[in-house]
């Protein structure tokens, strides 16, 4: 009779144990009163909402970034080009920022906003010196008509259109400004050659 109470005993203890490894000292945890604990338990949920909440976001900028990639290749295609850059705007590299004015970007999303009279200046510096015709494709927030591209050849800026096939005349280092009405965003943009 002795052993199974001391079996009973011993159970008794170690779920008690369970208990307060659980919970705390007493009843109640560390929280003194049931409303600190739902307090605790809702802010705990919320951190993991909002990590949940930036995993969906990044997850759909990754989406969208790749049907503008895919949306690039189709358009080289059309005139086979076959050599083609992609930025997806993760980073300015590709953009001359001595150059570039009135705009703000957010890394995290891979966006360029217009302020008023903004001018993005892109280097095309890894396009090839003997290309001979250039296509430039932009990827907008929306369609804007008022924007305006402009291609740096040998000091002179001319009028040019996107997603229109360009025909280099002269060789060596090249530019793109884009000319962008306030709140307009660059999301991405491409240009293929041959």
């Amino acid at each position: 009779m002795d052993l199974l109470s001391y079996n009973y005993a011993s159970k008794a203890a170690r779920e008690k144990e369970l208990t307060k490894s659980i919970l705390g000292e007493d009843v109640s945890g560390e929280h003194k009163t049931m409303g600190n604990r739902i307090n605790k338990l809702d802010e705990s949920v919320g951190k993991i909402t909002e990590k949940a909440n930036k995993l969906i976001i990044h997850n759909a900028i990754n989406i969208a970034k790749a049907h503008e990639k895919l949306n690039s290749i189709a358009k080289t295609k059309k005139y086979n080009l076959y050599q083609l850059l992609f930025d997806d705007l993760l980073d300015l590299s590709g953009i001359d920022e001595e150059e570039s004015k009135n705009y703000s970007y957010s890394s995290t999303a891979g966006i360029i906003t217009a302020q008023e009279n903004a001018e993005i200046v892109i280097d095309l510096r890894d396009l090839d010196t003997s290309a001979s015709q250039l296509l430039f494709i932009p990827q907008f927030s929306y369609e804007s008509t008022e924007t305006i591209f402009l291609l740096f050849n040998e000091e002179v800026w001319t009028e040019v259109h996107a997603n229109d096939l360009i025909y280099l005349e002269d060789k060596g280092p090249k530019k793109i400004k884009i000319k962008m009405n306030q709140g307009l965003q660059l999301t991405s943009y491409a240009y293929a050659w041959v």
